[in-house]
């Protein structure tokens, strides 16, 4: 085993305190996205990026969520073709759908001027918009169904996040794993496992990556592969080899990496089990 993932036995611990989401109340009425307060929600996603409907470039939508609420601004066109400022709060009612209203603003002062007064702003509410996943049961990472009603013109958008650069995952890591095995041939091993202390070594170069990923005091694995970026997610897809003979893929999703720790949904399938299926989170060694 490299030494990287021994040492990053002694980050475990505090990798704990990134497995626990913290819940951030709304802001206060002055600032204009925060809509409603926010009620403490279940919200098991992560929709902020920015997105667009492939193949049409120039249409876009910026979401910005706070636990059970998003924020939206809308890049598009009016009949006559200007540039139309849109904006939305959608709330959380289940299941990964929000729902909300539209709104439309006009007469604030130049933004060419030093100083903005919104003495002249109007906002005007235009029409409903609701966010769902792509398909019913379908929770991807790069893709949503968005939907919105102005007037008598119903719309429908299937959404991509937009990536704005390639992130670099390389490094060493140590944290916790919470992880649900089935299919396994050894009956034993079923069934769901939290705060396991792993260790992780990542060396990435473009798309290609490779490294160990190992299970503190149990077996390790290599691994390589490849890395993808869907707005601030990233994916990692590799083939693994393990230190008892077991070989498998190995898939990492919805990457989110820090100056100073990394986060991840895992999917896993090898020889002794059909799936294992988690999610982990490792502070990252200097």
């Amino acid at each position: 085993m490299r030494l990287g993932i021994r040492r990053a036995a002694l980050f475990a611990l505090a990798a704990l305190a990134i497995c626990t989401p913290a819940v951030t109340p709304a802001a206060g009425p002055e600032a204009r996205a925060a809509g409603p307060v926010a009620k403490s929600t279940e919200v098991t996603y992560d929709h902020s990026d920015i997105y667009w409907p492939e193949g049409e470039d120039g249409w876009g939508i910026q979401l910005v969520q706070n636990s059970g609420t998003i924020f939206l601004t809308m890049f598009v066109y009016a009949a006559g073709g200007q540039a139309t400022w849109t904006i939305g709060v959608l709330q959380h009612t289940g299941g990964e759908v929000f729902t909300g209203s539209l709104y439309q603003t006009t007469g604030g002062t130049s933004w060419l001027q030093q100083a903005f007064s919104n003495a002249g702003l109007v906002e005007t509410p235009v029409g409903t918009a609701r966010l769902e996943p792509s398909a019913p049961g379908v929770l991807d990472s790069g893709l949503r169904k968005f939907t919105y009603t102005v007037g008598t013109a119903t719309i429908v958008k299937i959404l991509k996040r937009q990536p704005l650069a390639l992130a670099n995952v390389s490094g060493t890591y140590g944290g916790t794993m919470n992880r649900t095995r089935t299919g396994c041939t050894n009956p034993l091993q079923n069934g769901t496992e939290s705060a396991i202390a792993i260790g992780m070594d990542i060396t990435q170069t473009g798309t290609e990556v490779s490294g160990q990923f190992a299970i503190i005091g149990g077996e390790s694995c290599n691994f390589t592969g490849t890395y993808s970026q869907a707005g601030r997610f990233g994916r990692i897809e590799a083939e693994i080899s393990c230190s008892g003979g077991e070989t498998g893929i190995l898939k990492l999703t919805d990457v989110l990496r820090y100056p100073w720790s990394i986060v991840a949904k895992l999917e896993q399938s090898y020889t002794p089990c059909s799936l294992v299926t988690g999610v982990l989170a490792g502070t990252r060694l200097p």
